[in-house]
């Protein structure tokens, strides 16, 4: 569904985010 693949893009582009912010 769209819904789903625009959820998988945002993780996506939140991951280098996450790792910025865990280190």
């Amino acid at each position: 569904s769209p819904d789903a693949a625009a959820i998988l893009r945002m993780r996506t582009a939140a991951q280098p985010y996450q790792t910025a912010i865990a280190v």
